[in-house]
């Protein structure tokens, strides 16, 4: 747990409890240099297309959809690359 802690890299467990809208809230309330536009577009956004239906998800129970790929990374792809798999 240390090294992970000096890596960066450790989670907190008791975390895994907090609901998806709980750290929303909590990361829009943490925005502080976004313009008053741009907080509210995030908010509206977060509303509208997320929370409605995630929101009650807590977040040490949400799963990395397959696309993914291992360890729940996704693929860093450039605009207009073909990441066909033919």
């Amino acid at each position: 747990m240390e090294t992970d802690k000096a890596r960066g890299v450790w989670i907190d467990p008791r975390g895994a409890e907090m609901p998806l809208a709980t750290w929303v809230e909590e990361f829009l309330r943490l925005c502080r240099r976004l313009s008053p536009s741009t907080l509210e577009t995030y908010r509206r956004d977060l509303k509208k297309y997320v929370l409605q239906r995630f929101g009650a998800y807590l977040l040490g129970r949400t799963r990395a959809p397959p696309e993914a790929g291992e360890g729940g990374q996704y693929r860093h792809v450039s605009w207009g690359q073909d990441v066909s798999t033919d």
